[in-house]
């Protein structure tokens, strides 16, 4: 088999391939981390190397991106060449303005580690990035820190060119890549932390669900097409391999879905519910909406100001926290105001006629002690008698005047049923 010397800067390594392998393959088996943005499709023209010695012959779709100075200078796409015997390739190394950010926030709420002693790493696999930081169980804050660029970019700059290369050579590549870049920048903080290997005791790894199925050698296809499958939430511990590392637990956070990974579960439990009193103190202008259909199947704008009073509480520990006329002024005016509309939200001369008539005289409307108490905490949108857009009224006592509501819903359930069957 050929013999095919790869270099990137300092680094050097020479392989051996089977004739008629791509250069961009070759690099990929070299171990060279290089972005390959389209993942060999020939769409990006950013796969450019310098080659000599026995290659198959210049195309010319290769002068798409190649000009004729370059293809003199030996430069070819590494997605469109292939080795046809001993050869060496450079890659050229582009310029990049990317710089991955290690800062970071302490950790304010109770300490409750999963390792009673020494060391645990935590990981946050991104597409494009990867994030660690080494922790002790009775530090808030981690003792070094590290991030890199993903080295799977190699296979593609998205999600879904990660998932099509793993379609085409098996997730077994790249799940090796990303768990020896695992393994090297634990080393690297504990290099940083002046602690000894055999000191980390735990690992946490979030990052998309994609990201999750590569690093665990699960294949991603299911996560791609409809109906979207996620057979693995993870939510546990699991043996993810890594080298130098391989009997270390690793626990996985729970993913919600194929496209709500374990990332975002993290982040919504490390937030928590937004202390919008801090919001409303500081003079910022407060917006309250639903948010489509999409995360909101109700529509229920009652609901979500109910929310936002009762939440706030939650999260600042006072009963009187964000006040029903905050609410209500953030449904009505506030959300006009972030819209940049100052000629809608309050009932005024002048303004748009946007408005809704409530019936009041209900049973989950009474007592009457403060009426916007009521309105907050009592009413629904089936206590909506009318609604009226720029003084066009578009419903009224269960009316729509501009939907055909039976054709709708016999027309929602049709195409439900023509969507369910294709799958």
């Amino acid at each position: 088999m050929p013999t095919v010397t790869v270099r990137k800067g300092s680094l050097c390594r020479v392989i051996t391939v089977e004739i008629g392998t791509t250069l961009l393959s070759v690099i990929r088996k070299a171990g060279i981390s290089v972005s390959f943005p389209c993942n060999g499709k020939g769409s990006c023209g950013k796969c450019k190397v310098k080659a000599i010695g026995d290659l198959s012959e210049f195309l010319e779709k290769e002068s798409k991106w190649i000009s004729p100075s370059e293809k003199e200078a030996g430069v070819r796409m590494a997605c469109y060449t292939t080795v046809a015997g001993d050869c060496e390739i450079e890659v050229i190394e582009r310029s990049t303005n990317a710089v991955v950010e290690n800062a970071y926030t302490a950790w304010e709420g109770k300490l409750d580690p999963l390792y009673p002693d020494g060391y645990g790493v935590a990981f946050d696999i991104g597409t494009t990035t990867v994030a660690a930081q080494l922790f002790s169980p009775a530090e808030k804050r981690p003792l070094s820190a590290k991030g890199e660029l993903n080295r799977q970019q190699t296979y593609g700059a998205d999600v879904i060119s990660r998932i099509v290369s793993c379609n085409t050579d098996t997730v077994e590549p790249q799940s090796l890549l990303i768990r020896r870049q695992l393994s090297e920048m634990i080393k690297d903080l504990c290099n940083g932390a002046g602690i000894s290997f055999d000191e980390v005791r735990y690992l946490v790894v979030c990052g998309n669900t994609t990201m999750m199925y590569i690093l665990c050698g699960i294949e991603p296809a299911p996560l791609s097409v409809a109906p979207f499958t996620m057979a693995q939430p993870f939510g546990g511990l699991f043996d993810i391999d890594l080298p130098d590392f391989e009997h270390l637990p690793c626990w996985i956070p729970e993913c919600a879905s194929a496209y709500v990974g374990a990332d975002i579960t993290c982040s919504v439990l490390a937030s928590g519910i937004c202390n919008v009193q801090k919001i409303i103190d500081k003079g910022v202008n407060l917006a309250i909406g639903t948010d489509s259909v999409a995360s909101n199947n109700s529509l229920n704008f009652f609901e979500e100001i109910k929310t936002l009073v009762t939440g706030t509480k939650v999260i600042s520990k006072d009963p009187t926290a964000v006040t029903p006329k905050d609410a209500l002024r953030a449904a009505t005016y506030g959300g006009a105001k972030a819209q940049g509309r100052l000629d809608s939200g309050a009932l005024k001369e002048g303004n748009k006629a946007d408005l809704i008539v409530i019936d009041i005289s209900g049973p989950n409307m009474h007592p009457v002690h403060s009426l916007i108490n009521n309105l907050v905490y009592s009413c629904s949108g089936g206590d909506v008698l009318m609604t009226i857009v720029d003084g066009k009224v578009l419903y009224e006592n269960g009316q729509y005047s501009t939907i055909d509501i039976e054709k709708t819903v016999d027309m929602v359930e049709k195409s439900t049923r023509e969507i369910l069957e294709r799958l």
